[in-house]
């Protein structure tokens, strides 16, 4: 069931596959979608946090079950994230047999998937071209840099990312920072800057005042301890999002909202600088309104540490190296705030036009695509 589908029959369908697990994924692929809406109906499939953000935003969406991990002392936790996904992987054949039939009844000229395996599965048993869009195409297809101590989390990473990322016929990569594409992907990889969200862009095109305080964003509940951190500074006021309000300690300088689209953009537009964990979306936003970044990451967690590791590298903010220098880092980082009014020495581009002339390419190389037959009882590998 689709809910809050509008479509007319006049426009062609594509088919939109979203992560569930935090909000950088949703935000993007909203943004791309935005851009295609003119020419093109789009239907989101997508599961937990992805899903919810859709329906409050009154998007068409199908919910579909979505893979879930689990934190445990700032680190992804093995066991519960085995416990919390077993039953979808139990359930895997007839969960593709159910979107193959939800797939053949819109007939779409093309599947998007940022991050989110279940639909390009699912398609490829109906040869429906399927266009990859994330940030985590690059750590799939290109070459990053790691020290040694994280030479076995890049490969977790690079391991992960290839059960998500299974099939496509072609990927955009999108990323605030430059990678190299491996030789193998270069025909059918391209690596563009950051989408960003058209009520981003729209309420930057007039004069923009920044406030006093710091906008937090912690997507991962791991990060509570932050709070502590924070209360250590009271000259500064923290607008912290993303967090279980209800298990946390009340500080007069810390502020807890709860995540909604209105609300969160204007704290962001309205800040003096972000702190965040390493998530791709986020900081590309932040870094594209010039502002300050201060970046934790989930330990063990490859990709938020390479985020974070180019906001240092890139002039964009400071990235906390290790649990054990938070303080030091958190202090200079405040610090250079009262002192320094520098903005960051980088400059990030808008990637949606670029995004958008790279669908419409990909969708007039597939016009003449005709959906094959799904069996239902077609079990998808």
């Amino acid at each position: 069931m689709i809910s809050h589908w509008k479509g007319t029959g006049k426009k062609p369908v594509i088919a939109y596959a979203v992560a569930g697990q935090g909000r950088g994924h949703v935000a993007k692929s909203v943004a791309i979608a935005q851009m295609l809406r003119n020419q093109y109906d789009v239907v989101f499939f997508a599961g937990g946090e992805a899903y919810d953000f859709l329906i409050r935003a009154e998007l068409p969406v199908v919910q579909i079950p979505t893979p879930r991990f689990s934190f445990k002392n700032n680190a992804i936790h093995i066991p519960g994230t085995i416990r919390r996904n077993f039953s979808l992987v139990l359930g895997l054949r007839k969960i593709l047999a159910k979107i193959g039939r939800d797939l053949q009844e819109l007939n779409p000229a093309l599947i998007i998937s940022d991050f989110e395996s279940l639909l390009p599965r699912a398609g490829r048993k109906l040869s429906i071209p399927v266009l990859q869009i994330s940030h985590q195409v690059v750590l799939l297809c290109c070459k990053t840099p790691a020290p040694l101590k994280e030479r076995f989390n890049r490969f977790k990473a690079w391991a992960i990312t290839r059960i998500m990322i299974s099939h496509f016929d072609r990927a955009l990569g999108v990323s605030f920072f430059e990678a190299p594409i491996k030789k193998r992907f270069r025909n059918k990889v391209a690596i563009l800057p950051p989408a960003l969200r058209e009520t981003l862009i729209e309420r930057t095109t007039t004069k923009r005042e920044r406030g006093e305080h710091i906008l937090v964003y912690l997507s991962c509940k791991a990060f509570g301890w932050v709070m502590d951190k924070l209360a250590n500074h009271p000259n500064f006021q923290f607008v912290v999002y993303g967090l279980d309000e209800e298990n946390l300690p009340e500080y007069p300088n810390v502020i807890h909202k709860p995540i909604s689209p209105e609300g969160f953009m204007d704290d962001l537009l309205g800040a003096k600088a972000v702190i965040a964990n390493g998530g791709h979306n986020f900081i590309s936003e932040a870094a594209w309104l010039d502002l300050p970044i201060l970046s934790f990451w989930v330990e063990g967690q490859f990709e938020q540490w390479l985020n974070a590791w180019y906001v240092e590298k890139m002039g964009l903010g400071r990235m906390v190296d290790s649990i054990q220098r938070t303080d030091l880092i958190l202090a200079e980082f405040l610090n250079a705030l009262s002192h320094s009014p520098s903005r960051p020495k980088a400059r990030i581009p808008d990637g949606n036009q670029r995004l958008h002339e790279g669908i419409l390419a990909f969708l007039k190389e597939n016009q003449h695509h005709t959906p094959s037959r799904l069996r239902t009882t077609d079990a998808v590998t």
